[in-house]
């Protein structure tokens, strides 16, 4: 009997130690984990209310409210149905606790990994909530480190824009024309694809569109984009290209006057 009674306790102390080991797999158990915002370090961990970052799965978790406000968004939580609602002048995302699936201007996504309560905070995935603003999202192994690069470059029409080395500009927005249609056009140094506009009005979605590209006889690109499902004329037009993740970021907005 006692030898059974030792051999029970044996079990339940390998069963544990299997448990933790599986999670310290799946969830790292270092939170030295910097995260840079347009070059500013965000501080995590200054008061018991403020936790820290991990890693799990190989993606970056991090406090909701933290990084959406960080991220100049609206942020609300709704306890009944554990999900997040953050918004912007041009994104609404929702995403839910233990759920895969999130939603980001209507569109339906698939996350690696969801958000989940940890501690009794609830944490969201750094890159996929950064990537759907249009940031650019950088990860280095080495130092533990998340560098996140939003555009704030406002420009007006006919105004130059770069990304790394394309230059661009959107030079004319139309009135609704014949066939009611709105046109956009401009230029550009390349017929590289992985330009796209994201034209919002006062619609709450906003119209995403793929300009064609033809080259001009003295040399450049000239880009022409038309849409006919908008009712009112564009507030503001983003331009977004393919970074090397193959992800668009928005490099560039064009107020409309």
């Amino acid at each position: 009997m006692k030898k059974l009674s030792v051999l029970v306790l044996l079990s339940i102390v390998c069963m544990l130690f299997c448990s933790a080991f599986l999670f310290t797999n799946n969830v790292s158990a270092n939170t030295d984990i910097t995260v840079i915002i347009n070059g500013k370090i965000m501080e995590f961990g200054t008061d018991a209310n403020d936790p820290q970052p991990y890693i799990k799965d190989g993606r970056t978790l991090v406090p909701f409210r933290r990084i959406f406000e960080e991220l100049k968004m609206d942020v609300t939580w709704d306890g009944n149905t554990r999900t997040v609602y953050a918004r912007n002048e041009t994104t609404i995302m929702e995403l839910g606790i233990g759920r895969n699936v999130a939603f980001v201007n209507g569109e339906r996504r698939t996350l690696d990994v969801p958000p989940e309560i940890t501690d009794n905070r609830t944490f969201v995935p750094l890159r996929f909530v950064s990537e759907s603003i249009g940031a650019d999202v950088g990860w280095d192994g080495v130092t533990r480190t998340v560098t996140i690069t939003l555009s704030r470059e406002v420009l007006k029409l006919g105004q130059q824009g770069t990304y790394k080395d394309r230059v661009f500009t959107v030079d004319s927005i139309s009135d609704k024309d014949e066939s009611n249609r709105i046109v956009i056009t401009g230029t550009t140094n390349s017929n590289a694809r992985g330009m796209l506009l994201e034209v919002h009005s006062n619609s709450p979605t906003p119209f995403t569109i793929l300009p064609l590209i033809t080259e001009l006889p003295d040399g450049g690109y000239y880009f022409r984009a038309s849409i006919d499902t908008l009712r009112s004329k564009p507030k503001f037009v983003l331009v977004k290209m393919l970074n090397e993740n193959d992800n668009y970021i928005t490099v560039a907005r064009y107020e409309i006057n």
